[in-house]
């Protein structure tokens, strides 16, 4: 299977045993099997990498070996050339499945380039009634890319026939192929009017977008009407991320959004927590009614009682946080709901969202009482103890919630940062990937803290307390100006490579920056080994704008700072880079200056 039929087609197959035809294939007539197109096509089938989303949707490393594998067997095809195609067209009747598959592929990769009959093409629309699911999702996605070089009029027998198979993924493929055939196919809108009221979705819209290409017309429904929101409420179960994220963003648009409320609760129960995912807790979340409350308490009672793992990590936490969003969410839930559930929700709730500059959490922290406070920050440890998989994205909510707890949470963060793998750090402050340990998240959730830093101070180490702001830093709090002062008071050779670092954060405002500027010039002298050596190093600099930026920076602290140590550098790059030179030159003649009013 090539890589876009492992995106867009390659799905478990939803049809019940013989809903399809069976193959019966006498085969009549067959290919040679000793034949060079034969064997290729049987090497093929066995040597081509599992990228099915079952083994894993982010292993690039597959996806990069199918993209190969296909590349390679596209240049082999193109090189046997039209000479192959009645071999070819014999082999879409092979008793193998992958036989019929893999030929359909080969015909396809010699269309694009026309060549193939209308007889030929008769052949190949055969198989869209196919037994087996990857030849059907292989025959349509070919259709799909040779609308533009072949005329495709032949198949549109077997693409109407398509459309009443009992796998919506045909169906939803055969209409689009008939759209992209365009007005040529103005014969089939009889047929695909019906596809509008398709029980699934993505076919209903499917149909819709093909109609008006054929010529037809779809009147759309007036905008908030009761006929909108039923559209949108469709829409938003839909299976295609792009659909799905668009009719979730109209519905937010919605003069009358409380309107929306039992329609989607009515999907949710007849279809479960998986169609709509966190979409549903998010949007009742930022409507935040009173309206809101009941239906996310039903939505976190069903998913608490789901097997499923995603339900209970994403879910879960989704709805809880959006519980405790709600206005007067915090007030309201301590006497709707019991104090057991009331400190689930909390927990849960806190460690949900993975945003930890969200401004909600930091106004309900603010809410709680001290009890609250305490059996929140008591639950949240308990789970990261009670955690045998304490991987990055349960450190990370781990972190998130303790973070926004605030400075209670210092102890708790603590024994977090002190029980998980520390990173080897370098002596410049930056982590390699393969030194990078799981401090990150606990040593950043310390610093954004409020007192965080100061109370560190006391409670830390010199040592652990230069490792968890450095860390920190690295982690992605570089932009916090605390940490950036803070830094500039520890003069250790990590402590000022962290703050060269944000000198090269060209794309940001000048006043961003200055924090860790500040901290450089106040280090003086202690600071321009680093500073040297960065300017000296960008001379192999990819990128002229960020090597221009970066210098200017650091000429910028040496203006400040420079003695007659740090001129001939700066010569060197007076020379070797037009770029600053104006700013070298004036950088030397400020250190000039201040060595004569010395004397």
């Amino acid at each position: 299977m090539d890589l876009f039929r492992w995106f867009k087609n390659k799905k478990a197959s939803r049809l019940k045993p013989g809903t399809l035809k069976t193959d019966k294939r006498e085969q009549k007539a067959s290919v040679d099997e000793k034949t060079e197109i034969f064997l290729m096509l049987k090497r093929m089938a066995s040597d081509e990498p599992d990228v099915s989303p079952d083994l894993s949707f982010f292993d690039w490393k597959t996806v990069d070996e199918s993209v190969a594998f296909t590349d390679r067997y596209s240049k082999i095809v193109k090189r046997m050339g039209s000479s192959v195609i009645p071999d070819l067209c014999l082999a879409l009747s092979n008793a193998d499945p992958k036989i019929r598959e893999k030929s359909c592929w080969a015909l396809r990769v010699l269309g694009l380039n026309g060549g193939l009959s209308d007889d030929m093409i008769t052949e190949m629309g055969k198989l869209i009634e196919d037994s087996d699911e990857d030849v059907r999702a292989e025959v349509l996605c070919s259709f799909g890319e040779l609308t533009s070089s072949i005329n495709l009029l032949p198949v549109v027998p077997h693409l109407v026939a398509g459309l009443k198979s009992e796998d919506r993924e045909v169906r939803q493929a055969a209409v689009e192929v008939l759209g992209k055939i365009g007005s040529k196919a103005a014969s089939t809108l009889d047929a695909l009017r019906p596809m509008l009221d398709d029980h699934d979705v993505d076919v209903a819209e499917a149909a819709k977008t093909a109609i008006i290409k054929l010529g037809g017309k779809v009147e759309s429904p007036a905008s908030g009407s009761s006929e909108e929101v039923v559209r949108l409420t469709r829409l938003a179960a839909s299976s295609e991320i792009s659909v799905k994220g668009k009719a979730w963003a109209d519905l937010e648009q919605l003069p009358n959004r409380e309107a929306v409320i039992e329609p989607l609760m009515e999907t949710f129960r007849r279809t479960g927590e998986e169609t709509f995912g966190v979409y549903l807790p998010q949007f009742l979340g930022k409507l935040g009614t009173e309206a809101c409350r009941t239906p996310l308490l039903e939505i976190l009672n069903s998913a608490r009682s789901s097997t499923d793992e995603w339900v209970q990590q994403y879910l879960v936490s989704s709805t809880c946080f959006s519980l405790i969003s709600l206005k007067e969410g915090l007030a309201a839930l301590r006497y709707s709901v019991s104090p057991e559930l009331l400190q689930f929700i909390l927990a849960r709730g806190f460690m949900s969202n993975g945003d930890y500059d969200d401004k909600r959490l930091v106004i309900v922290a603010e809410m709680l009482s001290a009890d609250e406070r305490k059996k929140a920050i008591d639950d949240v440890i308990s789970f990261f103890r009670s955690t045998n998989d304490k991987d990055w994205q349960v450190l990370g909510a781990v972190s998130d919630a303790l973070g926004a707890l605030g400075p209670d949470a210092i102890d708790a963060l603590l024994e977090v940062l002190r029980g998980v793998k520390p990173s080897n750090v370098q002596p410049d402050g930056s982590v390699l990937d393969d030194d990078r340990g799981e401090d990150g998240a606990p040593s950043a959730a310390l610093v954004r803290t409020s007192e965080g830093i100061e109370k560190l101070r006391t409670l830390c180490s010199e040592e652990e307390y230069e490792n968890i702001l450095v860390r920190a830093h690295e982690y992605g709090a570089f932009w916090n100006p605390s940490v950036n002062r803070a830094l500039g008071e520890i003069n250790s050779s990590k402590a000022i490579g962290r703050l060269v670092h944000v000198l090269a954060q060209n794309d940001w405002e000048p006043e961003d920056r200055e924090p860790a500027r500040k901290s450089l010039v106040k280090l003086g002298k202690n600071a321009h080994k680093q500073l040297l050596t960065a300017l000296k190093s960008m001379a192999a600099a990819a990128n002229p704008g960020f090597q221009t930026s970066f210098r200017r920076e650091i000429l910028a602290v040496l203006k400040e700072t420079g003695d007659e140590e740090t001129i001939p550098a700066i010569k060197t790059v007076l020379k070797s880079d037009s770029s600053v030179a104006k700013y070298a030159k004036a950088t030397i003649e400020a250190i000039e200056r201040r060595s004569e009013n010395a004397e």
